[in-house]
């Protein structure tokens, strides 16, 4: 069996309903360098297809579609006394990016099967495609300052887009998002009970389909839509909606001194907003200045632009400490007690924030 497993369902007048699955459950379907490529190449071939209306990407299994990126072989490359080691790293990333911007320039519809865990390179793939689809299962973040990196996979751009200063409050504090959340955020378009995405699927095989594109993806956004008003709708709270005001009393400021400070001071009994506040102050005092600078440079560049950004910040994170340190505490020893370096805050100087940006 394959890393990604791929069918092409066959349709009326010769057309093709293709299905792309990221095949590897035990890890919960993390993102490594064997899919990348294989995916990768894939919807290259279905792009150039004629015959290829539409593209469906899913997860292995029921408990995610994507939990990120394959870390442990990060760290591998980064730990590894090979000076040549850490090459294996920016090639990871710079291939990763290019599948992300692939899937958010695709020209046929390409619907995302959202359910269970999506984080950090899973929200690379969800983010970008045309019809995004999240369950009751759903669970989003971006949780990357716990590990010390910083979101990215083009979060540079979609998260920036978030009204006020939500998206910086989400990629400082890793918080997650259910089905509720995402589409009130619109990170996510429709909203299907998991147990129906079988019978989804052969209702988009028995669409009209045509030879246009552009009709296609009207024709998807029909049915989908009509698929999401049928649906039960979630019934978790609105998280976000709830704490509108708390957000963006934190999230106030011109530094990310500020932030931290009200961080430390705030007091909560609330389980998410104190889940959020105990991430934050816990995660990397780098990548928090880090990306309180990605989201103020984010803002004014194109897609494009954010991802050749995060190329260099990435690069950056893979020859420092944090990210090194914040794996091995998570996931090698499992001690969970990263010894950040500066420690704090306070010690950052503003010239080794302006170092990743170079």
């Amino acid at each position: 069996m394959g890393a990604v497993l791929f069918e092409e369902r066959e349709l009326t007048e010769g057309r093709k309903f293709c299905i792309a699955t990221l095949n590897a459950e035990s890890s919960l379907n993390a993102l490594n360098d064997e899919m990348i490529p294989l995916l990768a190449a894939k919807l290259i071939d279905w792009r150039e297809d004629s015959q290829v209306v539409a593209v469906f990407l899913q997860g292995a299994g029921t408990k995610a579609f994507c939990a990120g990126g394959d870390i442990r072989r990060l760290y591998q490359a980064m730990t590894s006394p090979d000076p040549d080691a850490l090459s294996w790293a920016d090639h990871f990333f710079d291939a990763e990016y290019a599948l992300d911007l692939l899937i958010h320039r695709y020209p046929k519809p390409v619907i995302v099967w959202g359910s269970g865990i999506v984080m950090g390179g899973g929200m690379g793939l969800f983010a970008g495609a045309s019809h995004r689809i999240v369950t009751e299962t759903t669970k989003i973040a971006m949780p990357e300052i716990t590990i010390g990196l910083y979101p990215d996979v083009g979060a540079t751009y979609f998260l920036t887009r978030l009204p006020d200063r939500l998206g910086l409050f989400l990629a400082l504090t890793g918080a997650r998002l259910r089905a509720a959340d995402v589409l009130f955020l619109q990170l996510a378009d429709f909203f299907v009970p998991s147990d129906e995405k079988n019978g989804l699927l052969e209702e988009l095989q028995a669409l009209p389909w045509t030879d246009f594109a552009g009709q296609n993806r009207l024709l998807l956004l029909d049915h989908l839509a009509r698929v999401h008003r049928r649906s039960l709708k979630p019934t978790e709270p609105r998280e976000v909606f709830r704490h509108l005001d708390s957000i963006n009393a934190l999230m106030r400021g011109d530094s990310i001194l500020d932030i931290t400070r009200r961080f430390r001071d705030y007091e909560t009994s609330d389980p998410w907003l104190k889940s959020a506040r105990d991430m934050f102050l816990a995660g990397s005092p780098t990548s928090a200045a880090v990306i309180f600078e990605q989201f103020r440079r984010g803002a004014i560049l194109t897609l494009e632009q954010a991802f050749e950004l995060e190329k260099r910040m990435s690069r950056r994170f893979a020859r420092g400490h944090d990210f090194k340190e914040g794996i091995r505490a998570l996931l090698i020893d499992k001690d969970n007690k990263p010894q950040w370096n500066p420690p704090q805050i306070e010690d950052i100087l503003p010239m080794q924030v302006e170092g990743y940006f170079r």
